[in-house]
């Protein structure tokens, strides 16, 4: 990722090169009232049954999320011989979920995060938070609205005659998003939709020769992520 766009301006500067988610009964006899009595008494051990799956459901749920989509790079130089640049680059990777249900059909959950970016070896890894406010349409379908907040960070790497002041270089993101959730089973759903990114990474002071610049650099990106959630 950043080592991409680095290794890429890097590359291209000669002397002046750089880088670039949520009964009722009546009675009318005595005779009826034992009748329901009785079936009451038979119903009694599901009722119970029914109530501990209801003690026993926290609202505690893990997930995972493999998400594809296309990242939008900005960078600029202090050195005003070097023209700022944009690249797109493709990205994919995997997200694991760890949440909770709130009343009012609201969910947190925090995440870890582990993307790869095309044209480059290293990993940006993620954690952060997200809130979801879920519609339900039916028993089994649930639309969402989402935001988050997270912090990543990734390796750099160089190439001879250059030098970085940083060997890891960290950012900050928000997020929102949609989609929509289908529950299979009690314990399982599935989830799937769209999250629009935005990322300030930290500066980055580089050195080449006798020259310096600082490098400001920050990613938009688009993601479409589908996964399941197990709940518990």
């Amino acid at each position: 990722m950043l080592l991409t766009l680095v290794l890429i301006l890097l590359k291209g500067v000669n002397m002046n090169r750089l880088l670039a988610g949520i009964l009722a009964c009546s009675a009318l006899t005595s005779s009826v009232l034992a009748d329901t009595n009785e079936s009451e008494m038979q119903q009694s051990p599901d009722s119970e049954v029914s109530q501990s799956k209801k003690s026993n459901n926290r609202g505690l749920y893990v997930g995972v999320e493999y998400f594809n989509g296309e990242s939008s790079y900005d960078v600029s130089f202090s050195d005003p011989r070097i023209v700022s640049q944009s690249t797109d680059l493709d990205q994919d990777g995997f997200k694991v979920n760890f949440g909770a249900k709130l009343p009012s059909n609201i969910r947190i959950q925090g995440y870890f995060r582990n993307e790869k970016l095309e044209g480059s070896d290293n990993r940006i890894y993620g954690l952060g938070a997200e809130f979801l406010k879920v519609f339900e349409v039916n028993s089994k379908l649930m639309p969402f609205i989402k935001g988050g907040a997270g912090y990543d960070w990734t390796d750099l790497e160089t190439e001879p005659g250059f030098y970085l002041d940083e060997d890891t270089i960290y950012a900050y993101s928000l997020k929102i998003g949609a989609g929509a959730m289908y529950k299979l089973t009690d314990t399982v759903e599935l989830v799937g939709g769209l999250d629009l990114q935005y990322r300030k990474w930290q500066d980055i002071d580089v050195y080449y020769g006798y020259r310096f610049a600082t490098i400001e650099q920050d990613d938009t990106s688009k993601t479409l992520f589908a996964g399941v959630n197990f709940h518990f």
